[in-house]
């Protein structure tokens, strides 16, 4: 395993439990010995990189993990995870030539769910303790003042409804969105490179 002098990483603790398949004290730096590890990650008091080592290679990431990839493709590594309390797939996504340029963390919901609103916030709220408060983005194709509240999540999963936040950090931007893809409604939060 890869020392973690040479990561030029910083987190701080989260105080909300969080934990999932990805240690990210592989790719974070905390002044505190990291949590316990299981069989799906880290567990209790853990943290949230407030910066990644985007020249990371597939290799690397996947030495650092508890567990094996529930799929592994050429460029993408996928774990099962767990956020708040809630049960999440994450990917790992690489370039051609093998770096590391996203992680995404997502959750489906199904459309006739009632709670997909209430399931992003709670998540949100534990993202806000961590990186400060952002704008909560409420998009709607529709008046938002004419929208049936109880078919939110039917109107995410055909893209009629959308919630996002964004933390802009100094190398990445993290995102918590609550969209839609290929028909199928989703929390998705993302560490994207800027």
């Amino acid at each position: 395993m890869k020392s973690q002098s040479n990561l030029t990483l910083s987190a701080i603790a989260m105080a909300a439990f969080f934990s999932y398949q990805f240690s990210f004290s592989a790719l974070a730096h905390n002044e505190e010995k990291p949590a316990a590890q299981s069989e799906r990650g880290v567990i209790g008091t853990t943290v949230l990189p407030m910066s990644i080592d985007w020249h990371l290679s597939f290799e690397q990431v996947k030495e650092s993990q508890v567990a094996k990839p529930s799929d592994e493709q050429a460029n993408r590594l996928t774990y099962e995870s767990e956020l708040f309390g809630t049960e999440f797939h994450q990917e790992f996504l690489f370039t051609e030539q093998g770096k590391l340029k996203n992680i995404l963390f997502y959750h489906s919901i199904n459309a006739d769910s009632l709670t997909c609103v209430e399931q992003y916030k709670q998540i949100r709220k534990g993202m806000v303790s961590q990186f400060g408060e952002t704008k909560l983005n409420e998009l709607s194709i529709n008046p938002l003042e004419s929208i049936d509240r109880a078919k939110l999540c039917e109107l995410t999963a055909i893209g009629e409804y959308k919630l996002f936040s964004e933390w802009p950090q100094a190398n990445e931007k993290v995102s918590l969105v609550l969209d839609t893809w290929k028909g199928q409604a989703y929390i998705g939060l993302s560490y994207h490179p800027i």
